[in-house]
């Protein structure tokens, strides 16, 4: 249930209601509220295209060089949960193929697939900023952005320009703008329930906008959100608060706040087996037996993540600037059955697969293998785009740096005494399968872009950017590779663009 209520004057009469029909795993959900966002306020790469007409799912841009679809905030409104990510909205896009197993925003184990690149083969920015992790340059969905905090998604198939900056670009770009402040002081409350006994409860108040304080505007979004799961004990607690404020210094320039912070629990699986699916059924997840690697109590993760950014957007004579100076983190903190739903523990005892315990000596019979693991990073980065107008022509250059600090750690362990004791001779690892970790990413990507306007109908621009990536790697103990291991190695490469449109 969606209630909105503005507080001048102080409660309004009820707008309207309507019933979401959802597939299996979303959310039913009363809504009793209509939202409203300003102009956008973000000069990237992929600029927001005009906002698609409240019965267009997606449009695309007549402006863009490549295919592209926007996904707008009326679609992202009345069509998806409290509890959605930017796969579920992108979803809708040609080109797109997302799964989520759990359900929408069950665990952070969504699939997006764009022509066929799997995540970490392309790009995805939040208001022109990109983020991924740095081992692989994947996404942890789950761990940031609600898509109510979302005003729109776009969705561009292709390599994008020498100004689209980001680890893997040459996938497209799946770039999300934030929700914009309402104009007047708005308290909203929300309230939903579904199926998997999934329930969502949010808050958000707008300041609106304040004429005693320079015209700033801002709001502030709390939603705590768990789930049984579509999946047999894949449960799943989540609280997301998100703070966007915006301050005009002039008629030209203005300062942007942006933080975001998540926190999430969750039971997940990794899939089953055909014979598990023919016995159990097509939603077994985990099971409640101690004795299994599969049980509940054995498979946990903890998320922790921020998202957080100060932009400066300015104006003068022909110029054009937005600054962004950003942070991000996550931590996962993990503990997981040695190989849930796969080969049965009594198959691992019987082929000799034992575990040294923590007083000395080996054990057999109700000892559980399992692993317990931290993956970390934290990044610090700045974002700058210029423009020159230059007659009917247009200047653009930029630069995106990034460091990003990396560290990991697994252990095996014997998940029956809760965690005490290490797995020796496991199958497939040395060393007890143990793994710890640090490594350091930097990335300089400078660009140049010209855009020639011969005409009122034609652009042509070519562009240029460097990218140049730093990484240093270090391993207390590496089971890969047998020991301690630490390198350093750069690459660079100039990337040229040119695309034309009519």
């Amino acid at each position: 249930m969606h209630k909105k209520f503005r507080l001048r004057p102080l409660i309004s009469g009820l707008l309207h209601a309507s019933l979401l029909t959802a597939l299996p795993g979303t959310l039913w959900a009363y809504d009793l509220g209509s939202v409203s966002s300003g102009a956008g306020n973000s000069n990237e790469a992929i600029p927001p295209a005009e906002s698609a007409p409240a019965n267009a799912p997606t449009q695309g841009s007549l402006t863009a060089t490549e295919p592209q679809s926007v996904i707008n905030r009326n679609y992202i409104d009345n069509t998806q949960t409290g509890a959605s990510s930017y796969v579920d909205n992108a979803a809708i896009a040609p080109g797109v193929w997302a799964v989520s197993p759990n359900g929408p925003g069950g665990n952070d184990q969504p699939l997006l697939t764009m022509r066929s690149f799997v995540d970490g083969q392309y790009n995805v920015t939040f208001d022109g900023i990109p983020f991924a992790d740095g081992a692989d340059f994947t996404h942890h969905v789950n761990t940031y952005f609600l898509g109510q905090d979302t005003g729109e998604v776009t969705v561009d198939r292709g390599p994008g320009r020498a100004s689209t900056v980001g680890d893997a670009t040459y996938g497209g770009t799946i770039a999300l703008r934030s929700n914009d402040p309402l104009g007047d002081p708005t308290a909203t409350v929300r309230s939903q329930i579904g199926s998997f006994n999934s329930r969502l409860v949010g808050f958000q108040y707008d300041t609106g906008v304040m004429q005693n304080y320079g015209d700033a505007s801002g709001f502030i979004d709390y939603n705590h959100y768990q789930t049984d799961g579509a999946l047999t004990n894949n449960n799943e607690r989540r609280g997301n608060v998100f703070a966007k404020f915006i301050k005009p210094l002039s008629e030209d320039t203005a300062i942007t706040v942006v933080a975001m912070q998540n926190n999430t629990y969750q039971n997940a699986s990794p899939g089953a087996t055909a014979q598990q699916i023919s016995q159990y059924g097509s939603h077994y997840g985990l099971n409640q037996n101690p004795l299994s690697d599969a049980y509940v109590g054995y498979n946990n993760d903890n998320f922790s993540s921020n998202f957080d950014y100060i932009g400066l957007q300015t104006r003068f004579g022909d110029w054009k600037i937005d600054n962004k100076v950003y942070t991000t983190s996550y931590a996962h903190n993990a503990m997981n059955g040695f190989n849930p739903n796969g080969t049965s523990q009594q198959t691992l005892q019987t082929a000799g697969y034992g575990l040294t315990m923590a007083g000395g000596g080996t054990a057999l019979g109700s000892n559980i293998a399992g692993v317990t693991g931290l993956t970390a990073y934290q990044s610090y980065g700045d974002i700058l785009r210029a423009t020159r107008a230059i007659g009917n022509d247009d200047l653009n250059f930029g630069l995106w740096i990034e460091r990003q600090l990396h560290q990991s750690w697994t252990n095996s362990v014997d998940l029956s005494t809760g965690g005490l004791g290490s797995i020796i001779n496991t199958p497939g690892l040395s060393n007890g399968g143990n793994q710890a970790e640090t490594s350091s990413m930097n990335t300089i990507q400078p660009y140049v872009e010209y855009v020639w306007r011969p005409n009122s109908k034609w652009s042509i621009t070519p562009g240029l950017k460097l990218n140049d990536f730093n990484r240093t790697y270090n391993s207390a103990f590496d089971t890969t590779v047998g020991g301690a291991f630490a390198y350093s190695h750069s690459w660079a490469a100039v990337l040229p663009s040119l695309d034309a449109h009519y």
